[in-house]
């Protein structure tokens, strides 16, 4: 299919919709009559009923014959339909195919790239059928951690056509009719019904239309949080339903902009939800600051109810621990956005403790320097002492005294700011926070510095007492204000963990900044989106993300010294000094390789890569280290 041809995601779904739903035929192949309360329940009984767990006789089989302990998802499902004698399994496999292809649609390229959304397929339909799967070469929604989602997504699936299926039948579906079930089914968690949300329907007799209801792997639970379910109402209408996967960021978005609706929503509802959504929506709309190009993932929206930041396996973002730490430490490579990640979690906390205390409209209305009055950023040097950040003596007026340094004075600052409040508790619920980005922190000794700080940020409710003492003798003293937030940034590269005081890594939270492509891709279409076209983008950001990859597993370095995203950036300005809208010809001897003509990303790997890469080879052989860097080039420059 040629680019112009090429369909969007709706088209795609619209074409599915009326071959697999209305036709009940296969949308990937030429099979008839597979979409039947037959096929569903037998692919039910394959895919949940039997489902492999990791301690099931079936896993033992699978790694005795795979000879290794991990299983993956094709690897369990391929053996469930093996565990299965019938003559019309081709079928079963073909109409899970549909379903895969489905639950695959909308996710975004972040989370799956196209070919392997194809890839993903071609396993269960024939091979003269591979040419009809067809996606759009980006989805509709970020879908991140929720891609570790597939069997959620897909037994909802089954369950939600078993159930569409039982009430309609073969008479003609509407779009509507599948908004309307999803809902009816939604309310079964409501706890005011009296249906267990640990069961779900599930017609088991074919003489009448009686609805057995029994337990199973707690699906309706699971329903209408998972991904598929949520986004699938957008793709059925996309004017009323936000395409969001995520049910959680559904909940956060109502619950930050609620004010604007007055909405009274508290209790579970699926409907109210979303129409709370899209109510808020038309209302941000209507003011022209977020008139064009509406999404709640837009990042002056995103900083009033989330933060797109680095999610832990369990889900629990930079912001999570700020909030409940109150001390983190972003640590990495150089240029992979450490500081400007910190100064966006510093305006992103603030924003989002205004709008609790205050509310979205107040919160709205803030300007920026209402903000960064709350920002400290404190550039750190080798030179920078305790003396200069808590305190120290000074010569002044032929004597010397205790001068506060730089903490000692914010927190006084901090102090006078929440005595005025505590006297005006009709108008402040608590304290605005504060935050302190210590910035470069690999640069000081970080034990020295802070001191008896230490000992103050975490136990905040206690005054320690400091080694200087006051005119009357007694000592000054430190005591961390609840509403002070600390943020630190490391170079790993010039500071490794171990070397970090182990009283100093537990008070903190730490997170891993390494190379992000997607970031890159980011940088530089935020400094000129048109001045390159997609396939040379695509092709550099590729051969950036190569090195990395060669980097992270070479034995003389490690992901921490992999080069950062920013400095692949710096192409842009260099092709725009060069006056050149290409970084690199193909050779016409190779059509793989690239000429060592004076290109763009020649010019960036000698003034920029190049010295980086030379700098991290030290003091290594001076033949492997030869070795090391032409291996590098060759990946970069495809030599």
């Amino acid at each position: 299919m040629s680019k112009k041809e090429e369909k969007n995601v709706y088209e795609l779904f619209d074409d599915f919709f009326n071959t697999f739903i209305i036709e009940k035929k296969s949308f990937l192949t030429e099979e008839n009559n597979i979409l039947t309360i037959g096929n569903l329940t037998l692919l039910k009984e394959i895919f949940i009923d039997n489902s492999i767990g990791k301690n099931d006789d079936m896993a033992d089989e699978i790694r005795a014959e795979k000879g290794n302990d991990y299983i993956s998802f094709k690897d369990k499902i391929f053996k469930q339909f093996d565990s299965i004698d019938r003559d019309n399994i081709k079928k079963i496999k073909d109409l899970f195919a549909n379903l895969l292809w489905l639950r695959n649609l909308p996710i975004g390229k972040r989370s799956i790239k196209k070919d392997t959304k194809i890839n993903d397929i071609k396993e269960y339909i024939d091979k003269e059928y591979h040419s009809n799967i067809q996606f759009y070469e980006d989805g509709i929604a970020g879908y991140g951690q929720l891609n570790l989602k597939k069997y959620e997504d897909i037994a909802a699936l089954i369950f939600l056509f078993i159930e569409l299926l039982e009430k309609k039948g073969i008479n003609r579906i509407y779009k509507k009719d599948i908004i309307s079930l999803i809902m009816e089914i939604c309310h079964i968690d409501n706890p005011q019904n009296n249906i267990s949300s640990e069961m779900f329907y599930h017609n088991n007799n074919k003489n009448n239309n009686d609805i057995i209801i029994e337990r199973k792997n707690n699906i309706i639970k699971k329903f209408y949080k998972t991904p598929i379910i949520n986004i699938i109402l957008n793709l059925l209408d996309e004017v009323h339903y936000e395409a969001i996967a995520s049910y959680s960021d559904k909940e956060r978005i109502r619950d930050s902009f609620k004010e604007l609706i007055d909405s009274k929503n508290n209790d579970f509802n699926n409907q109210m939800l979303n129409e709370d959504i899209y109510k808020i929506r038309e209302e941000l709309i209507s003011t022209s600051k977020y008139k064009d190009g509406f999404s709640y993932y837009n990042k002056k929206l995103l900083q009033y109810w989330n933060f797109d930041g680095i999610k832990t396996n369990e889900g629990f973002t930079e912001l999570d621990a700020l909030q409940y730490k109150k001390q983190i430490i972003l640590y990495g490579p150089p240029g992979t956005s450490k500081t400007y990640k910190a100064k966006e979690l510093a305006k992103v906390l603030i924003i989002q403790k205004h709008n609790q205390i205050k509310g979205i409209k107040k919160t709205l209305a803030l300007k920026d320097e209402d903000i960064d009055k709350h920002i400290n950023n404190l550039q750190l040097h080798q030179n920078y002492s305790y003396e200069e950040f808590i305190i120290g003596m000074r010569i002044e007026e032929n004597k010397t005294e205790y001068k506060k340094g730089f903490l000692l004075k914010l927190i006084d600052k901090i102090n006078d700011e929440n005595k005025i409040n505590e006297e005006n508790r009709d108008i402040y619920i608590e304290n605005l926070p504060y935050v302190l980005i210590l910035d470069e922190i690999n640069r000081v000794d970080l034990s020295g510095l802070l001191g008896e700080a230490f000992s103050a940020i975490e136990n905040r409710d206690e005054e320690i007492k400091l080694s200087a003492l006051k005119a009357d003798g007694t000592p000054y003293t430190i005591k961390i204000p609840e509403n002070l937030y600390i943020i630190g940034t490391m170079n790993q590269i010039d500071f490794s963990l171990e070397q970090i005081d182990f009283a100093l890594r537990r008070r903190f939270t730490w997170y891993f900044y390494g190379y992000d492509k997607y970031r890159l891709e980011e940088i530089i279409k935020s400094i000129d989106e048109n001045f390159l076209n997609n396939e040379q983008l695509t092709e550099f950001i590729d051969r950036a993300t190569e090195l990395n990859n060669e980097i992270a597993k070479n034995e003389e370095f490690g992901k921490e010294w992999q080069i950062g995203h920013t400095f692949f950036a710096e192409i842009i300005k260099i092709a725009e000094t060069m006056n050149k809208k290409i970084l690199y010809v193909k050779s016409k001897k190779t059509e793989n390789k690239l000429t060592k003509a004076k290109e763009p990303v020649i010019v960036l790997w000698n003034i920029s890569i190049k010295p980086m890469l030379e700098s991290y080879c030290g003091n290594m052989d001076k033949d492997l280290k030869k070795s090391e860097l032409k291996k590098f080039e060759n990946i970069f420059l495809k030599n």
